[in-house]
Protein backbone atom coordinates (compact mmCIF):
# COMPACT_ATOMS: atom_id res chain seq x y z
CA UNK A 1 0.00 0.00 0.00
CA UNK A 2 3.01 2.32 0.52
CA UNK A 3 3.91 1.94 -3.16
CA UNK A 4 0.40 2.97 -4.20
CA UNK A 5 0.49 6.03 -1.92
CA UNK A 6 3.93 7.03 -3.26
CA UNK A 7 2.72 6.58 -6.84
CA UNK A 8 -0.30 8.81 -6.27
CA UNK A 9 1.90 11.40 -4.52
CA UNK A 10 4.24 11.40 -7.54
CA UNK A 11 1.29 11.74 -9.93
CA UNK A 12 -0.10 14.64 -7.88
CA UNK A 13 3.31 16.37 -7.89
CA UNK A 14 3.58 15.96 -11.67
CA UNK A 15 0.05 17.33 -12.14
CA UNK A 16 0.84 20.32 -9.90
CA UNK A 17 4.05 21.00 -11.84
CA UNK A 18 2.19 20.89 -15.16
CA UNK A 19 -0.50 23.20 -13.74
CA UNK A 20 2.14 25.71 -12.60
CA UNK A 21 3.78 25.59 -16.04
CA UNK A 22 0.45 26.26 -17.74
CA UNK A 23 -0.33 29.21 -15.46
CA UNK A 24 3.10 30.82 -15.31
CA UNK A 25 4.83 30.07 -18.60
CA UNK A 26 4.07 31.08 -22.18
CA UNK A 27 3.20 27.98 -24.21
CA UNK A 28 4.71 29.49 -27.38
CA UNK A 29 8.00 31.07 -26.30
CA UNK A 30 8.51 29.14 -23.03
CA UNK A 31 9.34 32.30 -21.08
CA UNK A 32 8.14 32.43 -17.51
CA UNK A 33 5.91 35.20 -16.18
CA UNK A 34 8.56 36.85 -13.95
CA UNK A 35 11.09 36.81 -16.79
CA UNK A 36 8.67 38.58 -19.15
CA UNK A 37 7.52 41.07 -16.54
CA UNK A 38 11.14 42.06 -15.75
CA UNK A 39 11.38 42.97 -19.44
CA UNK A 40 8.31 45.21 -19.12
CA UNK A 41 5.92 42.77 -20.81
CA UNK A 42 2.43 42.26 -19.33
CA UNK A 43 2.12 38.46 -19.07
CA UNK A 44 -1.65 38.24 -19.57
CA UNK A 45 -1.47 40.54 -22.60
CA UNK A 46 1.40 38.45 -23.93
CA UNK A 47 -0.27 35.04 -23.68
CA UNK A 48 -3.69 36.22 -24.86
CA UNK A 49 -2.57 38.46 -27.72
CA UNK A 50 1.06 38.24 -28.82
CA UNK A 51 1.47 34.48 -28.30
CA UNK A 52 -2.10 33.24 -28.16
CA UNK A 53 -1.64 29.48 -28.48
CA UNK A 54 -5.00 28.91 -30.14
CA UNK A 55 -4.11 31.34 -32.92
CA UNK A 56 -0.99 29.26 -33.58
CA UNK A 57 -3.08 26.07 -33.56
CA UNK A 58 -5.59 27.64 -35.95
CA UNK A 59 -2.77 28.76 -38.27
CA UNK A 60 -1.22 25.27 -38.32
CA UNK A 61 -4.64 23.75 -39.04
CA UNK A 62 -5.07 26.24 -41.89
CA UNK A 63 -1.69 25.20 -43.30
CA UNK A 64 -2.57 21.51 -43.12
CA UNK A 65 -5.94 21.93 -44.83
CA UNK A 66 -5.23 24.61 -47.46
CA UNK A 67 -4.07 23.58 -50.93
CA UNK A 68 -0.48 24.63 -51.61
CA UNK A 69 -1.59 26.85 -54.50
CA UNK A 70 -3.68 28.96 -52.05
CA UNK A 71 -0.79 29.68 -49.64
CA UNK A 72 1.28 32.85 -49.73
CA UNK A 73 5.08 32.94 -49.37
CA UNK A 74 5.38 32.91 -45.57
CA UNK A 75 2.67 30.25 -45.26
CA UNK A 76 4.46 28.05 -47.81
CA UNK A 77 7.74 28.48 -45.94
CA UNK A 78 6.23 27.56 -42.56
CA UNK A 79 4.40 24.58 -44.07
CA UNK A 80 7.63 23.29 -45.58
CA UNK A 81 9.44 23.78 -42.27
CA UNK A 82 6.74 21.85 -40.43
CA UNK A 83 6.82 19.00 -42.96
CA UNK A 84 10.57 18.70 -42.31
CA UNK A 85 9.88 18.82 -38.54
CA UNK A 86 12.00 21.98 -38.38
CA UNK A 87 10.67 24.34 -35.73
CA UNK A 88 13.46 26.92 -35.77
CA UNK A 89 10.92 29.53 -36.91
CA UNK A 90 9.17 29.21 -33.54
CA UNK A 91 9.94 32.13 -31.18
CA UNK A 92 11.52 30.06 -28.40
CA UNK A 93 12.76 32.40 -25.64
CA UNK A 94 11.82 35.39 -27.84
CA UNK A 95 8.94 37.81 -28.15
CA UNK A 96 8.49 41.03 -30.08
CA UNK A 97 7.51 43.00 -26.98
CA UNK A 98 10.82 42.38 -25.21
CA UNK A 99 12.84 42.77 -28.43
CA UNK A 100 11.10 46.10 -29.06
CA UNK A 101 11.83 47.18 -25.48
CA UNK A 102 15.51 46.26 -25.92
CA UNK A 103 15.66 48.12 -29.23
CA UNK A 104 14.07 51.22 -27.67
CA UNK A 105 16.64 51.18 -24.87
CA UNK A 106 19.58 50.82 -27.25
CA UNK A 107 18.27 53.66 -29.42
CA UNK A 108 17.86 55.97 -26.44
CA UNK A 109 21.34 55.00 -25.18
CA UNK A 110 22.96 55.75 -28.54
CA UNK A 111 21.16 58.67 -30.17
CA UNK A 112 22.02 59.21 -33.81
CA UNK A 113 24.27 62.17 -34.49
CA UNK A 114 22.99 64.27 -37.33
CA UNK A 115 25.25 66.47 -39.43
CA UNK A 116 23.98 69.89 -40.36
Amino acid sequence: SGIIIDTFADMRAQANEMDEDQKGKCFICCQEQPQLERQGVDFQEHIYNAHYMWAYARFFLHLSEAPDCDLNGPETYIKSQLSEQNTTFFPIERCLESEKEAADVSISDNPAKLKH
